[in-house]
């Protein structure tokens, strides 16, 4: 295991998959840098009372994740812990940075809030030597994302290492030293319109999808206790969800529908697996209806507002509609 739990707050319990989980996303974190995880272990200290700004951080002096909840509103099930076990790598690999692009490359890797549509691009250079609180996580991730693949990864990590001054002119100058570049001009390719995006370390694992063919199928309970559901619960708010990855075959029109044995659905997140020119991310609260799906991999991540057993299908119905 790559996580060992310290816990003096109680107040959760960890679902039976939560650490399988987060094992799995710190294994494809070591495959996103092209390095080695053997001899990685990240404590998690569960808190009552964790010296941490927000709920959750991650101390570099005691390599260390601190955290009250292990599960909040406003992330997805696991996507505090994702987020900041993001650190404890990057931390390992690369050191620290300033917060715009320590925050920024944790968030692009973990996706850890529950923010399904991409809003429209903003200006990011009023963040570059902000506060973590100063940060809009999504916007610096998508940031972030666009320069390591527009220039690269090495070139990235040179700057991730040469930005050490929270100050404008700075980060700036160290932008200018690695790339070439002035950010002014990086920020327009930035805004020029093309699609921007994160990546996608925590879902689409084509190492376990499932064909479609003409239909497929997936019955599985929803319970804290079952090895596939991640997340927690306190016994009045749980945080579950799990998800299968598919591979649609054909393109056309699908149906997709879902049903609860008992309790019901809270959201289906339905992401499109690529690079920012065609993944998306579509969340329902129920689901009966009809998609045009190109092929490719998909993952289903579904969560529940109790204990459940789920049935979800997905059905091919025909060729997609003309233009």
């Amino acid at each position: 295991m790559h996580v060992e739990f310290f816990i003096e707050n109680d107040e959760r319990t960890l679902c039976a998959g939560t650490v399988g989980h987060l094992d799995r996303y710190i294994e494809r974190l070591f495959e996103f840098f092209d390095v080695s995880q053997d001899g990685f272990v990240a404590p998690v200290h569960v808190l009552v009372s964790p010296q941490c700004h927000a709920n959750a951080c991650y101390i570099p002096a005691r390599r260390e994740v601190h955290i009250q909840h292990v599960d909040a509103g406003g992330s997805r099930a696991s996507g505090m812990l994702r987020h900041e076990l993001s650190h404890a790598i990057i931390d390992r690999l690369w050191g620290q940075s300033v917060p715009f692009f320590n925050e920024g490359l944790a968030e692009t890797l973990s996706q850890s809030l529950t923010e399904v549509p991409t809003p429209s691009l903003a200006p990011v250079g009023g963040m570059l030597a902000g506060e973590p609180f100063d940060i809009d996580y999504s916007e610096a991730a998508r940031f972030v994302r666009f320069l390591i693949d527009t220039r690269g990864q090495e070139r990235f990590r040179r700057l991730f290492q040469a930005a050490k001054i929270r100050s404008q002119e700075a980060v700036r100058r160290a932008i200018e030293d690695v790339y070439g570049e002035s950010f002014d001009s990086l920020e327009a390719e930035y805004l020029s319109g093309a699609p921007r995006c994160q990546y996608q370390i925590h879902l689409c694992d084509e190492l376990r999808a499932e064909p479609v063919g003409v239909a497929w199928s997936a019955t599985q309970p929803v319970s804290c206790l079952d090895g596939d559901v991640y997340g927690s619960d306190d016994g009045e708010r749980p945080f579950l969800a799990t998800q299968r990855t598919v591979e649609v075959e054909h393109a056309g029109v699908y149906r997709l529908s879902a049903a609860a044995g008992f309790g019901s659905v809270s959201q289906i997140v339905l992401t499109r697996c690529g690079g920012c020119d065609e993944q998306f991310s579509r969340s329902y609260h129920f689901a009966n209806l009809e998609l045009v799906l190109e092929p490719g991999l998909y993952t289903l991540e579904f969560s529940a507002s109790d204990e459940e057993v789920m049935t979800v299908d997905l059905e091919y119905v025909g060729d997609s509609p003309s233009p």
